[in-house]
């Protein structure tokens, strides 16, 4: 999947959702699809940004963490 399909599903999940949660759903979604692992370290490595790995992998954590995507998941199922 290229990166803009990959955008734009993302963009279909987090319509009506602030921008930081889309920027986190859309962080999510490309690093198990580029490093087809679950773990955040390795989303945190397919991400490949400029910042400690730890950092990364923390901020992802509480992204995670505080996600309340509960009324979005009664959408889809």
């Amino acid at each position: 999947m290229s990166f803009p399909k990959k955008a734009k599903t993302c963009k279909k999940i987090s319509k009506d959702m602030k921008y930081l949660v889309k920027k986190f759903i859309l962080q999510m979604l490309y690093g198990i699809l580029e490093s087809n692992k679950v773990h955040l370290s390795g989303i945190a490595r397919s991400l490949e940004e400029s910042i400690n790995l730890k950092k990364t992998i923390d901020r992802l954590s509480g992204n995670l963490s505080s996600f309340g995507g509960k009324e979005k998941q009664e959408c889809y199922l």
